[in-house]
């Protein structure tokens, strides 16, 4: 089942894909789901099954099989040819991969057991960590973290087509879009261009800097930072929503401005992410997604600018990437500038980045004004540290 769109800028490979459950066959699939083996799953992979389900990884109609997987950490591309650059697996322990053949069925559950996805065998396959680890995230460094969570996950893997049952719990409710809703919305707002913002963190003096420079090139900004699975001392959703409805409420024109929760998992891929990223949003609706310094990025992995480049050998997308470089605090033009409008440099300039500020919160330092706002500042004061921070 696909959904018409009237969006000028078309889902990834021309449809939006819709498969969650519908009333037609309703009553088929409800009895394979209590027939099926079951199969507990962590929160990446519910959350992959439900973007999965409701379009926001279009084309992909299911977990991949083992051709997609082959060309996609190889080439780039799933075996259609359309550009995809990360996996999407459901990694099964091998005891019950064993019983499975194609044409067989499995019941995703989560934390209380209850069912919300279904899954149709189509593929039963291995995968190899180290060639996926290094093909995916350039390395095997174990404190990598896509590569240490890759570590703890079998190595067998099921691919086919997915039935979503019902959407898993989700904090934050209303923060959560379809892409049939962001489109719709963006309609009736009249928006022909948007520009879709990617993070993980509050919202710091640069990001706002780059989200007011894209809010001059479009119609729309479509803030939709992450909130999935992260990393240890990444900074959690409460803080994200919250900071950024303080910065909005104070700093931008709000009829011009969308705040949406992405609910999915950082993957730390880099280069690959920020092209996935890009496909994702223009799922959603998006014309554009800023693309600036070390986007999805970790530690010294990639490249301050390698997501940009990504970019260069990328030709069968709708979504254009605003490369932005990466901006910082001049203390002689008293300003965000970027190297490409500023001279200065040495004791003049300050970084500003996501590192810094979550260094600055989790030490309880003093944060410069140019950091951050003042209102996202009186946010983190007040939640505490376990509150503003994943653990």
């Amino acid at each position: 089942m696909v959904i018409n769109t009237e969006a000028s800028i078309r889902p990834h490979g021309g449809r939006l894909v819709d498969c969650t459950k519908s009333g037609e066959d309703a009553s088929a699939v409800d009895r394979l789901a209590a027939e099926a083996p079951r199969l507990p799953v962590d929160r990446f992979t519910s959350m992959d099954a439900l973007n999965i389900g409701i379009g926001a990884f279009s084309p992909l109609g299911g977990f991949m099989p083992e051709a997609d997987f082959k060309t996609v950490i190889h080439d780039r591309r799933l075996a259609s040819g359309l550009t995809w650059t990360v996996p999407v697996l459901l990694h099964v322990p091998g005891v019950m991969a064993a019983r499975l053949r194609s044409g067989h069925s499995l019941t995703l559950v989560d934390s209380s057991a209850e069912p919300f996805a279904v899954v149709q065998v189509e593929s039963v396959f291995e995968v190899r960590r180290d060639e996926y680890a290094e093909l995916v995230f350039g390395t095997t460094d174990p404190s990598h973290p896509g590569v240490d969570r890759l570590s703890s996950l079998p190595t067998t893997c099921v691919g086919g087509p997915l039935t979503l049952l019902r959407e898993p719990e989700l904090e934050g409710r209303q923060y959560f879009f379809r892409p049939s809703e962001t489109r719709k919305l963006f309609s009736e707002r009249g928006w022909k261009t948007v520009t879709a913002f990617h993070t993980r963190n509050v919202p710091h003096r640069a990001h706002e800097h780059l989200q007011k420079l894209a809010l001059e090139y479009t119609d729309g900004l479509f803030v939709h930072p992450i909130v999935g699975w992260k990393k240890r001392g990444d900074f959690s959703q409460r803080a994200q929503f919250e900071t950024y409805e303080a910065l909005l409420q104070h700093y931008y024109p709000r009829d011009r401005v969308l705040l949406g929760g992405f609910y999915c998992q950082v993957r730390y891929a880099g280069p690959r992410e920020a092209v996935f990223h890009a496909i994702v949003r223009q799922n959603f609706g998006c014309s554009h997604i800023v693309i600036g310094r070390d986007h999805a990025g970790v530690g010294r992995f990639y490249g301050v600018y390698d997501s940009q480049r990504a970019f260069d050998d990328v030709h069968d997308l709708c979504i254009a990437p605003l490369r932005f470089a990466g901006p910082f605090y001049c203390r002689r033009c008293a300003e965000i500038v970027t190297e490409r409008s500023c001279p200065h440099g040495g004791d003049d300039v300050s970084e500003i980045s996501g590192t810094l500020v979550r260094k600055h919160v989790a030490n309880r330092e003093p944060v410069p004004d140019y950091l951050l706002r003042r209102e996202v500042i009186d946010v983190l004061e007040r939640l505490a540290t376990d509150e503003a921070f994943v653990r």
